[in-house]
């Protein structure tokens, strides 16, 4: 997908409380995935220390659901190149995020 300067703006600030309102099928839940996954992979963020917003339960379920398989995606990636400090982070951060409320 190629992001626009927005979103890429989005995606890599740092240390920053951030809110994401756009309309309708503009990529939202994608941007703050790659958002969380940036977060989590490259500054080493536990998913645990991250809020997290949606107006409704099934909203954070998906969400939810995509952050997981992406961060699978990476795991498989981290694990195929021998990165194991990565592997386990990341492997925590499932466990995690599976596990919250």
């Amino acid at each position: 997908m190629n992001l626009t300067p927005e979103q890429e703006s989005i995606i890599t600030t740092k240390d920053k409380t951030m809110l994401v309102a756009a309309s309708a099928g503009s990529g939202k839940t994608f941007v703050v995935v790659e958002k969380i996954i940036n977060s989590i992979v490259n500054e080493r963020k536990q998913i645990d220390s991250l809020l997290i917003v949606t107006f409704t339960n099934a909203a954070a379920s998906e969400l939810r659901e995509r952050i997981v398989k992406k961060l699978q995606e990476v795991l498989k990636t981290a694990t195929e190149l021998g990165d194991i400090e990565l592997t386990y982070h990341i492997s925590k951060q499932i466990n995690k995020a599976w596990s919250a409320n």
